[in-house]
């Protein structure tokens, strides 16, 4: 038994236009600490997919387990990040990064020192009294980041987190996320759009079909981290990808 397993899972909504179906018969095994990214078309299902694993969507058939457990509503052992940050705009730094703990009861003392490492650990020192507004698009992301991880979650489910940044910070967020991933081994489910940020951090790459979505293709990335320096062989493997998205 895998740590995460999603087990022929469809999906279908109900809207003015009718019945659409975003997932049909979707499974996907992920081991315990594996960091595994999801690309595929627009409309695909793969925020869908995320959100059925966060708990936040109720598949229309099928099921989800984390340690054996079946996933039917939201949990702490579960964390997701979006593109947007989702940041609380009247909460400082310290403020975003400490709300799952205050909200889970964890006393003062101990949220203060969860708090300070993961600070420490994004590079937001000298940053933890101003408000989100005052950030940039990275450092956004990074307290999102860290507020995820306050929670020490078991699967971290992250929908398109470095998209809305510009190509130099999104290299370094990508950095920083292999790096915090070596260090806490948590297990990630990752949906990009980019080939080449799929090919910096995954374990495996998951391609999936146009609408309604299946998997098509599941490939193992055998290049060692960190990978920006394989040139010839990132451009062999998009090539790869691409010709399964075609």
């Amino acid at each position: 038994m895998s740590f995460l397993e999603i087990l022929d899972v469809h999906k279908t909504f109900v809207n003015d236009e009718g019945r659409v179906q975003a997932l049909a018969g979707v499974s996907l095994s992920v081991e315990k600490g594996e960091l595994v990214v999801i690309i595929g078309p627009s409309g695909c299902g793969k925020t869908t997919l995320l959100q059925i694993v966060a708990g936040l969507e109720e598949p229309s058939k099928g099921e989800v387990r984390i340690a054996g457990q079946r996933v039917n509503k939201w949990g702490r052992d579960r964390t997701m990040i979006f593109q947007d940050y989702s940041l609380f705009p009247w909460l400082t730094v310290r403020g975003n990064v400490e709300f799952g703990l205050k909200m889970a009861g964890v006393r003062p003392e101990e949220r203060l020192k969860i708090v300070d490492e993961l600070i420490r650990k994004v590079g937001l020192e000298g940053f933890e009294n101003l408000y989100p507004h005052e950030l940039s698009g990275g450092m956004q992301q990074r307290v999102a980041l860290a507020r995820a991880l306050a929670i020490d979650p078991a699967v971290l489910l992250m929908d398109e987190p470095f998209a809305s940044v510009d190509a130099l910070t999104r290299r370094e967020l990508q950095a920083e996320l292999v790096r915090l991933w070596s260090e806490s081994r948590k297990t990630i489910l990752f949906v990009t759009h980019s080939l080449r940020e799929a090919l910096i951090l995954a374990d495996r790459i998951v391609v999936m079909t146009p609408r309604p979505g299946r998997i098509k293709a599941i490939f193992t990335v055998d290049l060692p981290r960190p990978r920006e320096k394989y040139l010839n062989e990132l451009a062999s493997w998009e090539a790869k990808l691409m010709a399964e998205l075609l």
